[in-house]
Formats: structure tokens, sequence, C-alpha cells
């Protein structure tokens, strides 16, 4: 970025090829495009100049002649330059294509050899320092192969052809090329990737504290206050955690400290989280590829799937029939001698298969947990 009104010089002699004021929101704004020649009988090559001044194209000619260091333009400001905060768009065209007064800036990915031999790197030119470049981004292999030698197994890779992501905002996730997905794969866009009330909240708090609860601070009790008048009367203590994983850790403790009881029912399918308590109860990971099944005080019952289940949306009954494999469970614990400590289960089963559960099926499943003694 520079300053508003920087002079802009000619780099070769030539001649102004074109001019256009181009003043769509977020196009080059003022333009002037000067031609030059590699020899007096060679071919012709082109400068664009973009993002200029209004005032840079009071005067100018097509076919005017422009000596090398020449001021012919100085550098926009905001927002007569094209809506940019103020800086100079310097482009080498090899072909004009027949188009006049403003040019192509930008084009996908899978066109980009096409486009580098129309318009090559302009720092053939230029010839700006590499020290004064940011450092080359990793390509993929490179990043595949340090992950491969430094990052646990357990953190896997998506997709065949993995994905280069560097940037989100909202329900978008941008790869290394500027291409956009809309993800529907992660948890973040419940509130979007950086969103800016998010980010702004962050920032403010983190510039001013962040420690320990074991301090006093209002923030602590006001947002306890606010989360419990959204809950029923009698839940009213909260305690805070960072992940999905910590919570569950803290719910099974409270239930086995309640009841005095181990067991626990699973639906199969779920994931409860990643520590070593959390994957014997996620049938997801300890039935999956490396996984040693569950531990001998998980029961795990029918995944209640109103569509490649037993029982169909169709039928009105299907909530409390899928429940009876909860009382089958609980039957079963019972037999062994011993008494239940809990039904653990997603609202909204995720790993599964983004299943919605049928109706009356979480009313009846709870009812025969609590009525055997367990917490749900």
């Amino acid at each position: 970025l520079v300053e508003a009104g920087t002079p802009v010089y000619a780099v070769y002699e030539g001649r102004i090829h074109s001019f256009q004021d181009n003043d769509k929101p977020l196009d080059n704004g003022p333009t002037i495009i000067v031609e030059h020649k590699t020899t007096a009988d060679g071919p012709s090559f082109y400068i664009l100049y973009g993002h200029l001044s209004r005032d840079s194209l009071d005067g100018l000619e097509i076919g005017k002649t422009v000596k090398k260091g020449e001021q012919i333009a100085s550098v926009g400001k905001y927002p007569e330059n094209g809506g940019w905060p103020p800086h100079l768009h310097f482009q080498l065209i090899a072909d004009m294509m027949d188009l006049s007064g403003d040019f192509f800036g930008v084009a996908p990915p899978s066109k980009r050899d096409v486009w580098l031999s129309i318009c090559p790197d302009p720092n053939y030119i230029l010839q700006i320092p590499d020290t004064l470049f940011p450092e080359p981004a990793y390509s993929k292999k490179e990043i595949l192969e340090i992950r491969n030698e430094h990052i646990g197994k357990n953190l896997g890779v998506s997709y065949r052809k993995p994905l280069c992501i560097v940037r989100g905002f909202m329900q978008y996730l941008y790869d290394e090329d500027g291409r956009q997905y809309l993800d529907v794969r992660n948890n973040v866009p419940q509130v979007g990737h950086c969103n800016p009330y998010v980010v702004d909240a962050l920032a403010r708090q983190a510039a001013v504290l962040n420690t320990n609860t074991r301090y006093l601070h209002e923030n602590l009790v006001k947002y306890a206050r606010r989360l419990s008048a959204k809950m029923p009367e009698n839940l009213k203590v909260c305690f805070f955690v960072n992940s999905g994983s910590e919570a569950n850790e803290l719910a099974l403790r409270l239930a086995m400290a309640h009841t005095k009881q181990k067991d626990i029912i699973v639906i199969d399918g779920a994931y409860h989280g990643n520590t070593d308590n959390l994957v014997g109860l996620s049938p997801y990971k300890h039935n999956g590829p490396g996984g040693e099944g569950p531990p001998s005080h998980v029961h795990k019952v029918d995944m209640p799937d109103p569509f490649r289940g037993e029982y169909k949306h169709s039928d009105s009954e299907a909530g409390k029939k899928y429940a009876e494999d909860v009382g089958r469970a609980v039957q079963d614990i019972e037999n062994q001698g011993k008494g239940i400590c809990a039904f653990i289960c997603e609202p909204l089963m995720g790993c599964g298969g983004q299943i919605i559960f049928p109706e009356g099926y979480l009313k009846e499943a709870f009812r025969r947990v609590r009525e055997a003694g367990g917490v749900c």
C-alpha cells in the first residue's frame, strides 16, 4: 500500500494505448495502458496501471508518446480508485486481445497457465528483491510430507485430494487459490468462520485479561446468570469448559458420583469425544478403524434411524419401538447384578449420519433409564 497521490512513472518509453475510468465497485478504477516495443520492429507488449487518481486521465490522448521515467499518473484515493485501499495495480500484458481501457485482472485457478502466458510475472520488469516478498507458501506436497513427519497419526486428512484451507469467513472456506467452499462439514459455521462480532469480542477481551477463574470478575457471573435464565429453573449451576470432550467428561463424573454406578448405555454409531473414557463411549470410534471395541461397562443400543433402521418414519410408534432396546439394555445390566449409571446420547446424531430421532424416542428412553435409577 502507498499514499494516495504518490507519483506513478513510466518504466519504458512508449505510447498511450488506451485509458478509461472503470468505475464499477472493486474494479480497476481510473486505468492507463501503455504500449511498448521490444525492439523497433519487434512485437508490442503492454503495461496496465490501475487504481489511479481520476485526474490522471486528464489531457490524455491515444497514441500520445510517454518517455521513460516520465510521471504519467498518481495513485488514486478511496473510493475513486475503484474502492480499494490506495495502491498501484501494475500488470504486464503480452496480448491485449482487442480490448482497451481495461484488462482481465483475475482468473480461475484452472486457467492459471493460460493467463500467465498472456500476463507474465510483472517482476521481470520491476525486479523487486525476493527479500521484500513474504516467504513462499508450502505446496500441498510439502505440507503433507512435514505433517507426516511431525504430526500425530490420530489427526487424519480428509478427501482423496486434500484441501489446503488458508482462510474462512462466515459459512465459507477458501483454499490457497481463493476458491470458495460452502462449509457444511465443520461445527464452526453455526456462528460462522471469523464472525466479525465474535472476533471483535475475543480481541477486546484478549487485550484486557485472560486468566483463571480463581479471581473474581463480573463477566463470569453475568454470563452464568444469562445462560441459566434460558434453562429450566432447577438448572442454575454452571460448569464452564472449553470443548465438548471436556463437557462430556464432566457429565460422566457427575453421573458416576450421583449414582455410584459405572454402567453406561450408548447408541450405535455415536461419537462423544476424544478422551480415553469418551472413546470408550463412542461406537463411531471404538468400533472404527484401529478401535478395540467397547469396555465391559458400556452397553450399545440400536440407532433409532427412521430412514435406514428397522422402524421407519411412517410408523407412528417408531420412537417407542426403538426405545424398547434401551429397556433391554437396562434389563441386561440389572441381570448382571449391577445398576445403571447413565444413558448418553447426542440430541441429533452427527457422525451417525445427521439422524433426527423419531418422535417420542428420547422421552421413552429417558423414562426407562430414570426408573432404573440412571441419569440422562
